[in-house]
């Protein structure tokens, strides 16, 4: 018997922007200083880099604030109704009441998607980075992770994500999370 299996994404699905920019935003909000060094990090790559490249610094500014702002922050930001699409959290909470498992698959940083997933007390498969740098990215290559998946038994009964980069026709359901139609879903 197949293990039965619903994924999220994080980033404007769970959350209605990025959560690694929403923590960002918090940690600037508490000092002069971080407003400077973000608007000159930000300059630098976006004057710098293209493409790929660029990618692979979106994540950098996180380097900046310690792990115990995060831990605290994240928690505060996913309580926050006016951040989050509340929805989605509800289904979350329902699918693993049900008793399936939930997994967060996601191209958020793990800094971020790692206490998110513990908030919410599920697994989580993200994008890597070493100094802030992304060494392994799951931007438009869930289809990987999924076929793992279903390598190792799982069922995908469901995905919901903001992009339709990150849904399967080996899933039975597709929803697409429009995060600024406040959580609109859109059965594919």
């Amino acid at each position: 018997m197949k293990n039965k299996i619903i994924i999220f994404d994080i980033d404007e699905t769970i959350t209605k922007k990025n959560l690694h920019e929403l923590v960002i935003d918090e940690w600037i909000g508490s000092g002069v200083f971080r407003k400077y060094l973000i608007k000159i990090i930000n300059a630098i790559t976006q004057e710098i880099l293209f493409g790929p490249l660029k990618r692979r610094f979106e994540y950098f500014p996180i380097v900046f604030i310690n792990d115990i702002f995060i831990k605290k922050t994240i928690p505060t930001i996913l309580n926050n109704s006016e951040m989050v699409n509340n929805g989605i959290i509800k289904r979350i909470k329902v699918y693993k009441k049900k008793g399936y498992k939930v997994l967060f698959i996601t191209a958020a940083p793990e800094k971020t998607s790692n206490i998110c997933a513990q908030y919410f007390e599920v697994e989580v498969e993200s994008s890597t980075m070493k100094f802030g740098f992304i060494t392994k990215d799951l931007l438009a290559k869930k289809a990987n992770v999924y076929e793992r998946l279903i390598t190792n038994n799982y069922e995908i009964k469901a995905i919901y994500s903001d992009s339709k980069l990150d849904l399967s026709r080996r899933a039975k359901k597709n929803i697409l999370v429009d995060a600024k139609g406040i959580g609109k879903l859109h059965y594919l």
